[in-house]
C-alpha cells in the first residue's frame, strides 16, 4: 500500500510503501538529479524492499533537474532531515537510506545519525583529504555553482563524522561517474563496501544489471540494520 504524506516545514513529500505485516525498518530513498521518485524508475526496488518486509519512503524534493538547480545544498540536507524525523515520528526506529547518483552524493554528505546504513549508487560528489568545498557552496543554488558535480568535496573530517554502515554499488562502465570515483570514497570510508557491477552504466539500463544493483542493496540493508 502507498500513501503520499507532507512533511511539515517543508515543501517535500514522501511516498511511503509499506509491507503487509508492520516493520520498524524504513528505507529512505533520494533519486538522481533527474527526480521522479514517484515513478515507475523505482519501483522494482521498492518491490524488493516491501517483499522483504521493510517500508519505503520515497523522498520528493525535486521533480527534475530544471527544478533541483534552483535549490541549495542547504535545502537538500534538510528535507533529507526533516524526513528522517517525520519517519521516526511515524514508528519507525530503523532508518536506512538509497541515493541514487546526485541524490547518493547529498545522502553522503548527510550526517544524521538517525540513519544507521547506507546504500550509494555511483554517488555524484567529490572527496578530498582536506578542504572539502561543500560547506562553503552549501547556501548557493546549484545553477550558480557552473561547477560539476565531482567538484562539491567532502573533505575527511566531513566523511568521518558519520559512523553508520556505507555501501557503494557502481558500474564499472558509467561514464557519467567514473567507477574511480566510487573508489576514492570507498578508501576514505573504513569499513565501507564498494560493490562493482562488472559492464554496468550510470542508470543501470541493462535489467541483468539493475537486478543485481537491488539485490546487493536489499542484501546489505538486511544485514546492517538490526
Amino acid at each position: 500500500m502507498s500513501t503520499a504524506y507532507d512533511i511539515p516545514n517543508t515543501t517535500a513529500k514522501v511516498l511511503l510503501d509499506v509491507p503487509a505485516s508492520a516493520t520498524e525498518t524504513v528505507v529512505l530513498v533520494l533519486p538522481g538529479i533527474s527526480g521522479k521518485v514517484f515513478s515507475d524508475r523505482y519501483q522494482p526496488l521498492v518491490d524488493a524492499l516491501v517483499g522483504g518486509g521493510i517500508a519505503v519512503a520515497r523522498l520528493h524534493s525535486w521533480e527534475s533537474e530544471e527544478e533541483v538547480v534552483d535549490m541549495t545544498v542547504e535545502a537538500i540536507q534538510r528535507d533529507i532531515d526533516l524526513a528522517v524525523e517525520f519517519l521516526l515520528g511515524q514508528g519507525y526506529a530503523k532508518i536506512a537510506a538509497v541515493g541514487k547518483s546526485f541524490g547518493g552524493g547529498m545522502m553522503l554528505a548527510n550526517t544524521n545519525a538517525k540513519v544507521v546504513a547506507k546504500v550509494l549508487w555511483a554517488p555524484a560528489i567529490g572527496v578530498t583529504e582536506v578542504g572539502g568545498t561543500i560547506a562553503k557552496l552549501r547556501t548557493q543554488k546549484l545553477r550558480e555553482l557552473r561547477l560539476s558535480l565531482l567538484d562539491i568535496t567532502l573533505d575527511h573530517a566531513h566523511l568521518a563524522a558519520y559512523h553508520g554502515a556505507v555501501c557503494l554499488i557502481h558500474g564499472t562502465a558509467d561514464q557519467a561517474i567514473p567507477f574511480s570515483n566510487s573508489e576514492k570514497i570507498q578508501a576514505r570510508i573504513p569499513g565501507s563496501v564498494l560493490i562493482p557491477i562488472e559492464g554496468a552504466d550510470h542508470s543501470y539500463r541493462d535489467p541483468a544489471h539493475e537486478a543485481q544493483v537491488i539485490a546487493h542493496a536489499v542484501s546489505f540493508i538486511r544485514t546492517s540494520v538490526r
